[in-house]
């Protein structure tokens, strides 16, 4: 069997998401999303023709919307 057919196997699906829908979901707006990426406090990929285009790691976006809420609820705690 050729590398190439093995290493299908190894391949896992991630899902990415628009600036828009991780905006969404952080309860930001887009612009703010960009400004994160660009000051590298969420990661980017560059996608579709020349790498014009931004889209983020859905579970990179879930795991900052835990963090957040952990952090919330561990202020609260403090009060």
């Amino acid at each position: 069997m050729p590398d190439n057919e093995s290493n299908r196997e190894d391949i896992v699906a991630i899902r990415l998401i628009r600036a828009r829908e991780a905006a969404a979901l952080l309860g930001v707006r887009p612009l703010t999303i960009y400004r994160w990426a660009s000051q590298g406090k969420i990661a980017s990929l560059r996608v579709g023709p020349g790498g014009k285009l931004l889209r983020f790691r859905y579970s990179e976006i879930m795991a900052l919307i835990q963090e957040r809420q952990a952090s919330q609820n561990h202020r609260r705690e403090e009060e």
